[in-house]
C-alpha cells in the first residue's frame, strides 16, 4: 500500500512499542484496520488473530487458531521464515521482503512488525501485517521503465540528449558521444547550444529557449529539421533534429534526437541528379525513423515515475503520462483537449 497505510504501522508501533503484556494492546488488536494475529513463540501456533486478519486473509478466527503462522505463508517462504525464526530472538523487529498467502490462494507483499508479548501466561509474538503489494508493482514498473529507456538511449544510433529547464543538459547518450566528439563527462551541465551549435545560431538559439522555457512551445518542437551542427573538433556537419517538450518538477524540459545527415546528404545530392521521387523517398525514411524514436521516448515519458504533462499554445493538453493520472486522479481521455488551468477542473483536482 501508499505511504499513509505505512505511516499508520509505523504510528501503531510507537504506541505499542513498550507495551507487555496483551491486555494492554487488545484495544488496538479489536480496532485495528492492519492485520494483526499472536503467535506462540515456541510452536510457532496461532493464538489470537484479529476481524482486520480476518476479513483481509479470508479465514475465520476459528481456522486461524488452528494455525501456524507458517499455514498463510507460499510455500518458497515457509523454510526461509523457519531460519529466521531460530536466528533472530528479538523483542521488537520491523522487516520487509515478506510474502502472505490468502486463503483463495492470493499471494501478497508485506511489511511486518512483531513485538514479544505476555499472552495468558505463554511467551508470545503479536504481529501487525501491511500489504504493500502495490507499492512494490509500482516500483518494479518504474525500474523496468528506466531500463528499457536505459537501453533504447544506450544502443540507439541516432544522439539522445535530454535539457533541462536551464537549457543544461541531463543525458548524453553514446550515439551524442560518435556524432559530436564530446564526453558524457563533458557536457553533462552545461548549455546545451553552446558547444553544439555554429555561433551564427547563437542569438536565435537563445531568443528560442526563453520562448520554449515559458510555453513548451518552439520551432523545433515536434518538427524535423535540417541544419548545421558543430563537432568537437571544430568542423560542421549537417544534421536532422527532432525535438519534443515535457513537464518535470513544473518546468519545461526537451528531449532531443540527432542525426548525422551528412553522408545521407551526400548521397541524396547525387541521387537528385537521377530522380527528385527517390530523393523525397529517402527523406521520408529518415522522418519516419526519427518519428519512431521520439514515439518510444513519447511511451517512456507516459510511463515515467514522475509526473509530466504537456500543453499547446492556446493551453490545451495534449499529453498527460501514467503518473499524473495518479497523482490528479483525471484519466487521460478526460484531460486531453481541455483547458489545464480550467477553474472546474482544478476545483475537482483538490476534491479528488
Amino acid at each position: 500500500m501508499g505511504k499513509q497505510e505505512k505511516s499508520k504501522l509505523e504510528l501503531l508501533n510507537e504506541i505499542l512499542e513498550n507495551q507487555k503484556g496483551f491486555d494492554s494492546y487488545h484495544p488496538f488488536f479489536i480496532k485495528s484496520h492492519l492485520p494483526m494475529w499472536v503467535y506462540d513463540k515456541d510452536t510457532y501456533l496461532v493464538l489470537d488473530a484479529n476481524k482486520a486478519a480476518c476479513e483481509i486473509y479470508g479465514y475465520s478466527r476459528e481456522e486461524f487458531l488452528k494455525m501456524s503462522i507458517l499455514d498463510f505463508r507460499p510455500k518458497k517462504d515457509k523454510e526461509r521464515l523457519l531460519t529466521d525464526l531460530k536466528k533472530h530472538r528479538l523483542e521488537r523487529s520491523f522487516s520487509k521482503g515478506w510474502q502472505h498467502q490468502f486463503k483463495n490462494g492470493q499471494v501478497i507483499d508485506v511489511e511486518v512488525s512483531s513485538q514479544e508479548i505476555n499472552y495468558e501466561g505463554k511467551e508470545a509474538v503479536i504481529v501487525v501485517a501491511n500489504d504493500i503489494t502495490s507499492e512494490i508493482e509500482y516500483k518494479n514498473k518504474a525500474k523496468e521503465s528506466e531500463e528499457k529507456f536505459r537501453l533504447i538511449t544506450t544502443h540507439a544510433k541516432d544522439a539522445i540528449i535530454l535539457i533541462d529547464e536551464k537549457g543544461c543538459v541531463t543525458l548524453w547518450n553514446p550515439a551524442a558521444e560518435k556524432i559530436f566528439g564530446f564526453t558524457h563527462e563533458e557536457v553533462i551541465g552545461k548549455i546545451f547550444h553552446s558547444f553544439i551549435m555554429p555561433q551564427r545560431y547563437g542569438e536565435q538559439m537563445k531568443k528560442g529557449f526563453n520562448h520554449f522555457i515559458k510555453s513548451g512551445q518552439g520551432a523545433l518542437i515536434g518538427n524535423v529539421i535540417e541544419m548545421e551542427a558543430l563537432h568537437k573538433s571544430g568542423h560542421e556537419f549537417s544534421i536532422s533534429i527532432l525535438v519534443t517538450s515535457f513537464k518535470l518538477n513544473n518546468e519545461w524540459n526537451a528531449a532531443a534526437t540527432i542525426r548525422d545527415i551528412t553522408e545521407q546528404k551526400r548521397a541524396d545530392e547525387l541521387a537528385l541528379a537521377n530522380t527528385e521521387l527517390a530523393f523525397q523517398k529517402k527523406l521520408d525514411v529518415y522522418r519516419s525513423e526519427m518519428e519512431s524514436v521520439a514515439h518510444d521516448l513519447t511511451r517512456l515519458i507516459d510511463t515515467a515515475n514522475a509526473p509530466i504533462f504537456g500543453i499547446d499554445s492556446k493551453g490545451l493538453v495534449n499529453e498527460w503520462n501514467q503518473a499524473s493520472e495518479k497523482i490528479t486522479g483525471f484519466k487521460k481521455d478526460e484531460v486531453l483537449g481541455k483547458l489545464l488551468l480550467n477553474p472546474h477542473y482544478q476545483k475537482i483536482a483538490v476534491l479528488k
